[in-house]
C-alpha cells in the first residue's frame, strides 16, 4: 500500500473521471443507461424482427404461387373440418386449400402492416418518455422537505405510467393480429395434416391451444406480488440506510459514509433482480414454458433469459460494505495486524454489530446455496464483532489470526454475492447518486483509507468483468444472427425452388406452413417481450416509485436523532432518481427494437411488401402465368438482397458495439494497471470471489443467447 493512500485515492478518482469524460462526455446517467441496456440486448435483440421479415414476406408470396396447383383449387377442406366447425378460417363452411391460402396470406399482410405502424408508434412513444423523464428527474432534484414537490412529482410519475401503458397497448394490438394469423395457419395446417394422416395433427392442435390460452387476460398476482417482494427489498435498503446514518459514533464516520452511499447505489441491482418475476407475472406465455408445442418451446426461452435470483444477492449488497470497512480495521494496523485505535471506543463496535444484526434479520435468506453462504458470513462477522466487544483493546496472537481468517472468507463470500448483483441483466455498477456522502479522512487513520481505496479498487476489477463479458455477449449474440440469417435464407432458397404443380403439392403446401408458423411464433414472442416490458415499466412506476413518494408526506413524523450525515429522506430520493434512470434505460432497449424495424421498413421491407401485392393480384388472375412467374423472380430476388442489405445493418450495430465495448475495456485496462501500480494487487481470495460471481452471470447469459 503507498505511503500516502490519500493521494492514491485522488489517483484512482480522478482517472474513473477521466475515463467518464473520454467515453460518455462526463455524463454519468449516460454511462448508467448505456450499461443497462448494453446488459439487456441478449434479451430484446433489435435483429430478431427484421432477420425474419424477408422470409415472412417471401412465404406469403408462396402462397400466391401455391394457389396455381390444380390440386390446392380442387381439395376441400370440409371433411376435415375441426369440431365446431372453423374458428380462424373465415372463408366458408367447405373451402378449398387455394381459398384457404389466400386468406391466410391476407392475414399475414395484415399482421405484417400492423407490426410496422405500431411499432413506428412504439419508437415514437419510447422517444416521447424522455421528455416526462426528464421532467420528473427535474423534479426530483428539487425535493427536499416540500410537499408540494413532492405531488408534482406523483403527477409527472403518472404521465410516465400513461406513457408506458400506452406502448403496453399498442405491443398488445399487434401481437394480437400475429395471433390471429397464426391460428389461421394452424388451422390450415391441421386440416391438411389430417388429409395427409401425419403425425403434425396431434402437435398443431396443441399449438393451437396454446396460442388461445396466451389470448386470455393474465392474472396480474404474481406481478403484483413481485413489485411487492421488490417494494419490500427496497424498504430494507430503506431501513439499513437510516440505521447506518443515523448516530454515527465518532471515528467511524469513513464507515459510514461507505455504507451510506453503497445502500443509496444499492437501487438498480435490487430492481433488475426482481424484474424478471415482474415481466414473467405478467406474460400469457409464462405458463406454457413446459408446453412441447413450437409456441412453449419459445415461451421457455423468453421467460428464463436471466440466473434465478436469490435473497443473498440483495442482502450482499448492504452488508459488502461492512464487511469490507471492518476487513481494512483488522488488516490495517502495523504489519498487517489490527488497527486497535477503530475499537478502544465500544460504541463503534456496538454501531457495527447493530447494523449488521438488524440486516440479518431482516434479509429472508432461504435454504439455496447462495443463502446459506451468506448465513456463514453473517455468523463469522457478528462472532467478530462480538469477541471484539469484549476485547479490552488486546488479543492474542492466535485469535487474531482467526479473525483475519474469517473476516477474509466472509468478505470473499459477500463480494461473490455483491458481484453477481452488480451485473445482473438490467442494472448497472454506474449507479448514480444525486446526493452522496461525503467526509475527509485524516490522513492518520489509515485503515480507513484503505477501506475506501479497497471499495474502489474492487468496483473497477469488477467493472473489468462486466465490460469483457459484455464484449463476449455482443459476440456470441453476433454469431447468432448470423446463424439465423443463414437458417432464413436456407428457407428462402427452398421457397425459390418449390413447384406445385405435381401430385405433391398439399405435402409442399403443408411444409410451407409448419415454416410460417415457426416464424409467426417468433414474431408472438418478441412483441410479447415488448408488451411485457412496457407493462413491467409501469408497475414499477406505480408499486415501486410512487410509494416512495409518501417519505416525503411523513417527513414531520421522522423524530430527531444524532449526528447523520445524510437526511432520511435521501434515500427515497436516491431509489426514485435510479429507478427513474433505469426506466430510462428500458425505454431506450425498446427504442432500439421499434427503430431498427422502422429504419429497414424504409429501407428495404416496404417495397417487399409491394411486391407480394402484386404477386397476389397476378396469381389471382393467372397463377401459372408468365406475369406470375416474373412476379414470383422478382420477388425472390428482392428478398435475397433485402436480407443481405439488413444483415449488413445488424453486423454494423454489432461492430458499432464491439468498437466502442473495445475503446472502454481498453482505457479501464490502462487505469487499473495505473491504479495496481499505485496501490498492489487484491488478495487472491478476493480476486476470485468477483471472478466467481462474474462468471455465474456471463456463463447463463451466454448459454443462453441461442
Amino acid at each position: 500500500m503507498p505511503s500516502n493512500q490519500k493521494d492514491a485515492l485522488e489517483q484512482l478518482q480522478r482517472g474513473s473521471r477521466e475515463r467518464l469524460k473520454r467515453d460518455y462526455s462526463g455524463k454519468s446517467g449516460t454511462k448508467f443507461a448505456t450499461e443497462v441496456r448494453e446488459s439487456l440486448n441478449y434479451q430484446y435483440n433489435p435483429a430478431d424482427l427484421v432477420l425474419a421479415t424477408p422470409a415472412a414476406l417471401s412465404i406469403l408470396g408462396t402462397y400466391h404461387v401455391a394457389t396455381g396447383s390444380p390440386e390446392a383449387a380442387s381439395t376441400l377442406l370440409g371433411p376435415f373440418m375441426p369440431n365446431g366447425g372453423w374458428k380462424y378460417l373465415q372463408v366458408g363452411q367447405d373451402p378449398t386449400v387455394k381459398a384457404s391460402l389466400v386468406h391466410v396470406a391476407d392475414r399475414g399482410m395484415k399482421a405484417l402492416a400492423m407490426a410496422t405502424r405500431q411499432l413506428d408508434t412504439i419508437s415514437n412513444v419510447s422517444r416521447d418518455s424522455t421528455d416526462v423523464i426528464t421532467e420528473v428527474v427535474r423534479a426530483t432534484q428539487m425535493l427536499s422537505d416540500q410537499v408540494q414537490i413532492a405531488r408534482i412529482l406523483d403527477s409527472k410519475l403518472n404521465q410516465l405510467r400513461q406513457v408506458s401503458e400506452g406502448g403496453t397497448n399498442y405491443a398488445s394490438e399487434a401481437e394480437k393480429e400475429f395471433d390471429s394469423w397464426l391460428l389461421a395457419v394452424t388451422e390450415l395446417h391441421t386440416a391438411l395434416a389430417k388429409k395427409l394422416v401425419t403425425a403434425e395433427v396431434a402437435e398443431s392442435e396443441k399449438l393451437q391451444a396454446d396460442v388461445e390460452a396466451t389470448q386470455k387476460r393474465p392474472e396480474t398476482g404474481a406481478a403484483d406480488a413481485a413489485a411487492a417482494k421488490l417494494l419490500v427489498a427496497l424498504n430494507n435498503s430503506d431501513a439499513a440506510f437510516q440505521r447506518v446514518n443515523d448516530n454515527v459514533p465518532s471515528g467511524w464516520e469513513s464507515c459510514a459514509m461507505e455504507a451510506v452511499n453503497a445502500i443509496a447505489q444499492a437501487g438498480p441491482s435490487i430492481v433488475a433482480q426482481a424484474l424478471p418475476g415482474i415481466i414473467n407475472g405478467m406474460n400469457s406465455l409464462s405458463a406454457l414454458t413446459s408446453s412441447p408445442s413450437a409456441l412453449g418451446k419459445a415461451a421457455a426461452r423468453s421467460t428464463s433469459l436471466t440466473p434465478a435470483t436469490d435473497p443473498a444477492y440483495s442482502a450482499a449488497l448492504l452488508l459488502a460494505p461492512f464487511v469490507n470497512s471492518l476487513c481494512a480495521y483488522l488488516t490495517g494496523g502495523t504489519d498487517g495486524s489490527i488497527d486497535w485505535a477503530k475499537f478502544h471506543d465500544p460504541a463503534g463496535v456496538t454501531w457495527l454489530l447493530t447494523n449488521v444484526s438488524e440486516q440479518q434479520k431482516t434479509a429472508d435468506l432461504g435454504t439455496t446455496q447462495p443463502s446459506e453462504e451468506l448465513k456463514g458470513a453473517f455468523t463469522k462477522l457478528i462472532r467478530i464483532l462480538e469477541a471484539l466487544k469484549s476485547s479490552s483493546g488486546t488479543a492474542a496472537t492466535a485469535t487474531i489470526t482467526s479473525w483475519q481468517d474469517d473476516i477474509k472468507q466472509a468478505k470473499a463470500t459477500v463480494l461473490k454475492l455483491e458481484t453477481i448483483a452488480k451485473l445482473f441483466p438490467g442494472t448497472s455498477l454506474s449507479a448514480c447518486q444525486m446526493r452522496p456522502a461525503q467526509i475527509d479522512i485524516p490522513n492518520t487513520d489509515s485503515s480507513a483509507q484503505m477501506a475506501v481505496i479497497s471499495a474502489a479498487t474492487q468496483k473497477l476489477a469488477v467493472e473489468q468483468h462486466s465490460l469483457a463479458d459484455r464484449q463476449k455477449t455482443n459476440n456470441k449474440l453476433a454469431e447468432r444472427n448470423a446463424k439465423t440469417q443463414k437458417e432464413l435464407a436456407a428457407v428462402q432458397n427452398k421457397l425459390k425452388a418449390l413447384e406445385f404443380s405435381d401430385s405433391q403439392a398439399l405435402e409442399k403446401i403443408t411444409s410451407v406452413l409448419a415454416s410460417n408458423i415457426s416464424i409467426i411464433v417468433q414474431f408472438k414472442t418478441e412483441l410479447n417481450k415488448i408488451k411485457c416490458l412496457f407493462a413491467a415499466i409501469s408497475l414499477l412506476v406505480h408499486k415501486v416509485v410512487q410509494p416512495k413518494i409518501k417519505s416525503f408526506e411523513d417527513m414531520d413524523r421522522i423524530p430527531e436523532k444524532g449526528q447523520r450525515l445524510l437526511r432520511p429522506t435521501d434515500i427515497a430520493i436516491e431509489i426514485i432518481y435510479n429507478t427513474t434512470l433505469q426506466i430510462k434505460a428500458l425505454f431506450d432497449v425498446l427504442t432500439s427494437v421499434a427503430r431498427m424495424y422502422q429504419q429497414m421498413q424504409s429501407m428495404v421491407l416496404g417495397q417487399g411488401e409491394q411486391l407480394v401485392w402484386n404477386l397476389s393480384q397476378v396469381a389471382r388472375m393467372d397463377p401459372t402465368g408468365g406475369q406470375a412467374k416474373r412476379s414470383r423472380e422478382n420477388l425472390g430476388h428482392w428478398a435475397e438482397r433485402a436480407s443481405e442489405d439488413i444483415f449488413k445493418a445488424v453486423t454494423k450495430k454489432e461492430s458499432e458495439t464491439r468498437e466502442s465495448l473495445g475503446e472502454r475495456i481498453g482505457g479501464l485496462d490502462e487505469h487499473s494497471r495505473r491504479v495496481e501500480g499505485i496501490v498492489g494487487v487484491h488478495d487472491a481470495a478476493f480476486v476470485a470471489a468477483m471472478k466467481d460471481g462474474a462468471a455465474f452471470v456471463g456463463e447463463y447469459v451466454e448459454k443462453n443467447i441461442s
